[in-house]
């Protein structure tokens, strides 16, 4: 799972993993995680990690798992995520999140008034 900002960023990376794994490997969503699967008859790892895909001398965070709940839930959702042609729309990949259908938004009513970090 990238973000579409991913793919607009390194066009050709993404494009070499595409043909080296196939057009399903790299599903393109509207996200800020971190996060990949991979998986053979042996092994089922979760990796999950605060980096960017850009130098950054900053201290960061990564983890691996082996199989259990957590890798299910991810492959769940990224077995959901609908696989989008290269170089998508940013409205492509919103509908493909379903983000509209996370929250009413009456329920992001309040966060309005919140300081914008970045834009």
């Amino acid at each position: 799972m990238i973000d579409r900002s991913a793919e607009q960023r390194n066009p050709g990376l993404i494009q070499r993993w595409r043909e080296t794994y196939g057009e399903g490997s790299v599903k393109v969503c509207a996200s800020h995680a971190k996060i990949a699967t991979i998986e053979n008859a042996d092994w089922k790892l979760l990796c999950r990690g605060s980096m960017n895909l850009n130098y950054n001398p900053r201290f960061e965070q990564m983890d691996i798992t082996e199989g259990g709940e957590d890798f299910d839930l991810v492959k769940r959702v990224e077995e959901e995520l609908p696989t989008l042609p290269p170089m998508c729309s940013s409205s492509d990949s919103r509908i493909a999140s379903k983000l509209d259908f996370a929250f009413e938004m009456t329920e992001l009513k309040p966060l309005e008034s919140m300081k914008t970090w970045q834009k």
